[in-house]
């Protein structure tokens, strides 16, 4: 039970760092509300407090909010499967991509050589089999995320589209430091 334990913390601990690191960074870029408070960085720690405890917070109100009936936290706990196999692989097949059409040419310091864009493209696969499986178990969770994808788009058609253009860097930058 003590391993058990010791799993769940670190794994809510991975889950808190890497939210609150995204939520730092997109209000960095300014592709948030609230961006001025969410980026603020504490001298003392050069941690960004806040966007770490605003992730805190939602999780802890997420859990509050499903305690009460297991279908609910059930279907929470397959979404955050699909979504972060969804964040995963979004980015590794723009990779695949870019590299495929060339506008990736210099690797950085770990790469696979020609082997990399197959096993890109065999990750996005495998992401593909997670949603699969994670919709059969809990339907719910397929919805809600279909759901939550046509909300954030319809919501980056309205809103964003216009006013958010991304960060200031290119690929360039970072293949120059490399």
């Amino acid at each position: 039970m003590a391993g058990i334990c010791l799993a769940m913390w670190f794994a809510g601990l991975a889950s808190l760092t890497s939210s609150s690191r995204m939520l730092f960074a997109f209000a960095r870029d300014g592709g948030l509300p609230f961006a001025s408070w969410l980026r603020t960085v504490r001298r003392a720690t050069a941690t960004p407090v806040n966007a770490t405890a605003t992730c805190a917070g939602a999780a802890a109100l997420l859990v509050m909010a499903t305690a009460s009936s297991e279908r609910a936290f059930l279907a929470v706990a397959a979404l955050a499967t699909i979504a972060l196999y969804a964040s995963y692989s979004v980015p590794i097949a723009l990779g695949a991509v870019a590299r495929q059409r060339g506008t990736w040419r210099k690797p950085g310091r770990f790469h696979l050589g020609r082997s990399g864009i197959p096993v890109a493209w065999g990750a996005v696969v495998w992401a593909g089999f997670v949603f699969v499986v994670c919709a059969m178990a809990n339907g719910l969770a397929a919805l809600l995320f279909v759901g939550m994808l046509v909300a954030m788009l319809g919501l980056w058609v309205a809103r964003v589209r216009g006013r958010f253009t991304g960060p200031k860097v290119d690929l360039a930058h970072f293949e120059e430091r490399v």
